[in-house]
């Protein structure tokens, strides 16, 4: 039977109001009312025949099924809606139907079947002349190449997309391209080009005028200027991007900048601005979010409030924090939870409470078979034993900890080694050594990798440096080995100062092409690529398999890494030597020079004299738990402020008497042969003014012309060395 006229009128008239009613709930992120709209709609529209209205409300309908999490009836719809054959489905409606079912298969992880529906849709687009879906898709095969490790592809990909963007209706399509390469670009650490796109996005975003997009590419301009080291820009980023979290009426976007905002002020160690913001976000995340993000803003809190020595109230709330994530009952959180209150109960000296926090923290580790957490566990287990000198008791421990470690990345390998080496020491075991030079090369192999993650490397290597310098003192109290002692103290002097040097590395770097740039760092990339995948493979074939595309991947680096040195000689500036031998070092100095280099730790202090004759070493530490580092800080602290203070000369020769029979005296006969010393401090003794140091009577500077340098090492830096030439100090 037909229906009469105006039924016929009257329900298309319902469905073009359902249609309005799912567009309606659809701009306000309501999925679950816009999808029950839209499907009423479409039912409405294909029952009447009215095949453009029931294509487009079928799409949206489709939409909101993805939005849903429902991909596979998505796909199934918008594949029946592929084959209407009416001329409204036109070469527009086509293309954006494939272009919509790449979207719906990137959702799902789905990347090359993503990439071969947007390959289909695009000779579409074109032919349509639609410059949005042009540009739309031309931006979403980009994010698949993005998503697949090709930056450059990406980046090609974008830049077509761009010229399709900008008329006043494409607008926000432009301003979401250039973001998108504004993250390539930092993704290959190119933090200048980053920016640059950032702001271009930013500009445009201000035409747009809309507090959400604003908010967001604030965030993204606040990052990359904090990974540049510029926390006052990075700062000012992060306000903007509050000031208009706060006008989207979305509360979560505020609590999570404020929470940022409280992060960089923590890691600049401004601890009381960083709880401010911290509880501001707190505040709000009791209001509107799950005990999931209340535990993560309680802990941070709880992190500050330890740096500042409130252990009381910092252990209250990593307790809180505990409670609320077994409440949730994830239990990765839950052991993230347990490792701060080890640490917690350790620093108070309550062994037992912390023995049984591990094991609640052992009995997750096997219960999800995760070595990480086991590793933990008896890495735990074994510095409470040792923090009751138990040094025997601990061993065992530490052994596990390592063994279960070895299914673990290298570099999650390198903290148990390093406790083990530790405790053999304590043991007088010269095993130490063994475990220490395990250790030390691991770093080394991690931190050629450092430089694949990113450019600017600063800070990876300062973390280890002590242990470096506790290597050296083992290889004289050991094996009486100068000569290692003095290739590890100036191993670790040299890569603390290729770390300073990283962020010169990214200046002189942005003088080159961005062709050259972008290849660079992607092969940077493609190389850590497989250092991940290494780490993360158990079978032996596959491992075999990833070394030997790592050593292609090595040689065709370095090969293009010579080209560029020949072709852009300012980069060979930024390639460090190999830490100087104590023969070279020896070498570089002549018949009136001698060398006083130093290298300090928490608990010892090695002390080289080098000159072309001899080599004497000597060792000084202080009794008891105190910190060697600290007292000698406080020291050049107190030495340095009588000077500026003009203190009398009594005072003067007390406060550098301290310094002096430390540091000078121990090699006074043996200097009385040169006219020439060569300063090599370290940490607070970079600070100390030697040639002010009093040498009975007189002045240091009055027996001797002296010098400084950052380590030895850097003596081949200079542009008149030559290797090979005994160059003379």
């Amino acid at each position: 039977m037909l229906l009469p006229l105006i039924a016929w009128g009257q329900s298309l008239q319902l469905a073009d109001s359902l249609f309005k009613k799912g567009r309606f709930y659809d701009e306000r992120g309501k999925m679950r009312q816009s999808a029950f709209y839209y499907r009423e709609a479409y039912h409405i529209y294909r029952q009447h025949q009215d095949t453009a209205s029931w294509l487009k409300a079928g799409k949206e309908y489709a939409s909101a099924l993805v939005y849903r999490s429902k991909n596979e009836q998505a796909m199934e719809l918008y594949k029946m809606l592929l084959r209407i054959n009416h001329p409204a489905n036109d070469v527009y409606t086509r293309g954006d139907l494939l272009n919509s079912m790449g979207w719906s298969s990137r959702r799902i992880g789905k990347l090359d079947q993503a990439l071969s529906f947007y390959q289909k849709s695009l000779p579409l687009s074109l032919e349509s002349g639609d410059s949005l879906l042009i540009g739309v898709v031309y931006n979403n095969i980009g994010s698949v190449y993005f998503h697949k490790g090709n930056y450059s592809k990406s980046l090609s990909l974008y830049r077509k997309s761009l010229p399709y963007s900008k008329s006043l209706d494409n607008l926000t399509s432009a301003a979401v391209t250039l973001s998108n390469i504004g993250s390539i670009y930092e993704e290959l650490s190119l933090f200048d080009k980053a920016l640059k796109n950032y702001k271009r996005s930013l500009i445009i975003r201000n035409q747009l005028n809309n507090a959400t997009f604003l908010s967001a590419i604030y965030n993204k301009i606040a990052v990359a200027q904090g990974k540049l080291g510029n926390f006052n820009q990075s700062l000012i980023a992060y306000q903007k991007a509050l000031e208009f979290s706060r006008k989207t009426g979305v509360p979560q976007s505020t609590a999570v900048t404020l929470n940022n905002i409280g992060l960089l002020y923590k890691d600049l160690g401004h601890y009381d601005r960083a709880l401010e913001y911290y509880r501001q976000s707190l505040a709000i995340t009791k209001e509107t979010s799950g005990p999931s993000s209340i535990a993560v803003t309680t802990r941070n809190i709880a992190m500050v409030l330890w740096e500042q020595g409130k252990y009381e109230k910092a252990s209250e709330l990593y307790k809180r924090s505990l409670t609320l994530r077994k409440k949730i009952g994830n239990p990765y959180d839950i052991a993230f939870s347990l490792n701060d209150l080890i640490r917690m109960e350790l620093k108070s000296g309550n062994y037992r409470q912390a023995r049984q926090y591990a094991q609640e923290l052992k009995a997750i580790g096997d219960s999800t078979n995760s070595n990480d957490i086991l590793t933990d566990v008896y890495t735990w287990l074994g510095e409470i034993e040792k923090r009751q000198e138990h040094f025997k008791q601990a061993l065992p421990y530490l052994k596990k900890a390592f063994d279960y470690s070895h299914s673990l990345s290298s570099t999650d390998q390198i903290t148990p080694l390093k406790n083990l080496a530790k405790a053999y020491n304590q043991l007088h075991s010269d095993k130490a050594i063994v475990y220490g030079k395990k250790a030390v090369a691991l770093i080394e192999e991690n931190r050629s990798k450092a430089g694949a993650v990113s450019a600017l490397k600063s800070g990876y290597f300062s973390r280890h440096s002590d242990f470096y310098i506790r290597l050296a003192s083992w290889m004289l109290q050991y094996h009486q080995n100068e000569a290692e002692a003095f290739r590890f103290t100036e191993l670790a002097k040299a890569r603390s100062l290729s770390d300073q040097l990283a962020k010169a590395s990214q200046n002189i770097e942005q003088h080159l092409p961005e062709e050259v740039r972008i290849k660079r760092n992607q092969m940077r990339r493609d190389l850590n690529k497989f250092y991940s995948t290494l780490d993360g493979t158990d079978d032996a074939e596959q491992r075999q398999a990833i070394k030997q595309k790592i050593r292609t991947a090595e040689l065709q680096y370095a090969a293009y890494e010579n080209d560029l040195y020949a072709t852009y000689p300012v980069l060979k500036k930024l390639k460090l030597p190999d830490a100087l031998s104590l023969e070279r070092a020896r070498a570089l100095t002549d018949e009136e020079t001698a060398v006083l280099e130093y290298a300090v730790t928490d608990k010892q202090l090695i002390m080289f004299l080098i000159s072309q004759n001899e080599v004497r070493v000597e060792q000084f530490s202080i009794p008891g738990d105190q910190n060697l580092e600290a007292e000698l800080s406080s020291r050049v602290s107190a030495f340095r402020n009588a000077i500026l203070a003009h203190a009398s000369e009594t005072v003067l020769q007390r406060r550098s008497s301290k310094l002096y029979n430390v540091l000078i005296k121990p090699f006074e006969d043996d200097l009385q042969k040169y006219n020439n010393l060569l300063i090599v401090p370290d940490g607070a003794l970079a600070y100390l003014p030697f040639e002010a140091l009093m040498q009975g009577g007189r002045y240091l500077i009055e027996n001797y012309s002296v010098k400084y340098v950052p380590s030895m090492t850097s003596l081949t830096l200079l542009d008149s060395f030559t290797p090979g030439e005994g160059k003379k100090l």
